[in-house]
């Protein structure tokens, strides 16, 4: 419904906002009568706007009192009784108003407001289309057909009509927040549809271990679009050190969402130029990085069209039409398979990266039907149970994957599959197979390795190399988190923690990221200690939870061992969310550290 502050009787629009629009007529009535409708209108409107709408109220019924279907007053009355929740009143009187004026836009626009207000979205489409068969330059109007659309399922018309809305109000951050709605809601859609194969369909294992493989297994590891294309990824570096150590197993990682990326920025297209900007800020080794205005306007612009670019490229991935030469999954398929892999291992770190991967899977399968598909990676904490149903992906391992992963490959190998593996979701007979996970094994010697990785293309001054020193979380108690209900807690050695900084210091790197969900203060004691009795030259930085633990000295520690900032997971301030949340903070320990 419209805010009072938009109010105006030359100008009644639905949700606050559009063009003008000339006073329907009254009936007949003589030129005083006229005259002093006008001014009451102007009078109730005035109230209305301040919110004064029992003043409002009495000034519209009066009117009416005098000329009955007078149809402005019609419309603002049906308003209030929206506002005050007689919804049902409300329609009465705008539907009333258009009987007498078919072409006043602003009534059709606002019963279409009631209308999606009480969940009739059919009837709520049906009048935004006439508001705008009348006003078609009204953004508003656009974008709350575009929301009622959305509520029916019918997403790319959404996307249409709510891209109309961006070009005539190109500012509105509601209109692009509504656009990004529809989009991602399409791509669900889309992910769902793909993991919802035909009943009759059912899926053997016995091609996939026809007969064993004499020589060492080649397994490609992939990480898809689309991510911030600005760190190297964990998961891929760690399996590839554990794999080559502990099996006998040729791997390589790819990280293809580097490489899209890269793709976009050697174009010259103007609407790419916020990456090319970026790309070359970032990348650069001189005093521009520092300049806090420069920076600040290049970041801003590339984290806008890295937003933009990402949700369309999901939504164009749903797409039916046919990919040309460009598109996403032809430019990454021959990366994915080169070297004829046996076996492609689809690493999932966000939710922004399924669709891309299991489409790229379905292309491998299609004219590769031989090559074993694996997904994994912490997205499957919320995703694998889908993803384990899609008749392109052969096994999904959960958890730390490191060992399930070596024991699958072992099975691969050898052409006999182990049933019992735990962590690994499999198909049988067209039933799906869970196996319980094991906790994570982090004390093993095989130190991620991110030689495959090229790590002066990324989009970053300096590159950050993520650290892992436990896995799950140890408090288990939020109640806004899968994690400490369904991951498993497991920690390295501080000695483990350390050894694996040390290596990766001999190689040259000196900035770090822990990537744990949670680090507990008293074991960053600890590895702060030991990172200054072994006088590593190192710099971290880390999400962390506030406690009273984090005292002055503890801080100190830290920064004297190199840790130079630190993302403080607040998510309020308000006592009564703090408890509901149930983190185990408090005001007092939030403004503390």
């Amino acid at each position: 419904m419209n805010n009072a502050d938009d109010l105006d009787q030359r100008n009644q629009t639905g949700d606050g906002g559009g063009a003008q629009q000339p006073i329907p007529p009254a009936t007949p009535a003589t030129e005083q009568q006229n005259l002093t409708i006008q001014q009451a209108i102007d009078l109730a409107v005035e109230h209305h706007k301040k919110g004064e709408l029992p003043q409002a109220e009495s000034l519209y019924q009066q009117i009416l009192h005098i000329v009955p279907d007078q149809p402005i007053a019609l419309h603002l009355l049906g308003l209030i009784a929206g506002q005050v929740g007689k919804n049902d009143e409300a329609v009465t009187l705008i539907t009333k108003a258009l009987a007498i004026h078919p072409d006043y836009a602003e009534a059709h626009n606002n019963l279409g407001n009631v209308f999606k207000k009480i969940g009739r979205f059919d009837d709520a489409v049906a009048s935004y289309r006439s508001a705008l068969a009348i006003q078609p330059d009204n953004a508003e109007t656009h974008s709350n057909l575009g929301v009622s659309l959305i509520h029916q399922g019918e997403f790319d018309a959404a996307v249409t009509s709510i891209e109309a809305a961006i070009a005539l109000d190109p500012n509105s951050q509601e209109f692009r927040m509504t656009l990004t709605n529809a989009m991602q809601k399409r791509v669900e859609e889309y992910i769902f549809s793909l993991n919802t194969p035909d009943q009759d369909q059912r899926h053997s294992l016995a091609p996939l271990f026809a007969e064993p493989k004499g020589d060492a297994l080649t397994v490609n590891l992939v990480y898809c679009p689309f991510v911030e294309p600005i760190t190297p990824p964990l998961g891929m570096a760690s399996l590839k050190a554990y794999l080559e150590k502990y099996g006998d197993t040729h791997v390589r990682c790819m990280d293809l969402n580097l490489e899209w990326h890269t793709n976009i920025a050697k174009g010259i297209d103007a609407a790419t130029q916020p990456l090319r900007t970026g790309q070359a800020l970032f990348q650069q080794d001189n005093d521009d990085f520092f300049d806090i205005d420069q920076y600040g306007e290049t970041s801003v612009g590339f984290a806008e069209f890295i937003r933009k670019t990402h949700n369309q490229g999901q939504y164009d991935l749903c797409r039916d039409a046919p990919p040309s030469e460009q598109d996403t999954l032809s430019i990454l398929k021959p990366l994915a398979l080169d070297g004829n892999p046996d076996v492609v291992g689809f690493s999932i770190l966000f939710k922004h990266q399924i669709l891309c991967s299991l489409l790229l899977a379905k292309e491998i399968k299609r004219t590769h039907p031989e090559t074993i598909i694996v997904f994994g990676g912490a997205g499957m904490l919320s995703s694998g149970q889908q993803i384990i149903q899609n008749p392109d992906v052969d096994f999904v391992v959960f958890e730390a994957g490191e060992a399930p992963f070596l024991e699958l490959l072992n099975c691969i190998k050898s052409g006999t599959f182990n049933e019992s593996i735990r962590g690994v979701a499999f198909k049988k007979d067209g039933a799906v197979i869970n196996t319980k996970a094991a906790p994570g094994d982090l004390n093993h010697e095989a130190y991620p390795d991110f030689s495959e990785y090229p790590l002066d293309k990324y989009f970053t001054r300096n590159i950050v190399i993520p650290i892992l020193s436990s896995k799950g979380c140890f408090w288990r108690r939020c109640s806004f988190c899968e994690e400490g209900s369904i991951n498993q807690y497991s920690t390295a050695s501080v000695r483990r923690v350390i050894d694996e900084l040390e290596h990766h210091a001999a190689n040259g790197q000196q900035y770090f990221q822990f990537v744990d969900e949670m680090i507990t203060p008293e074991r960053l004691r600890l590895i702060s200690t030991e990172i200054l009795r072994r006088k590593l030259k190192v710099y971290f930085y880390g999400t962390l939870r506030p406690s009273a633990d984090f005292n002055a000295e503890t801080l100190q520690l830290m920064h004297d061992a190199g840790w130079r900032y630190v993302i403080w997971g607040i998510e309020s301030c308000h006592p009564r969310l703090l408890k509901l949340v149930r983190k185990g903070t408090s005001i007092t320990t939030i403004h503390e550290p």
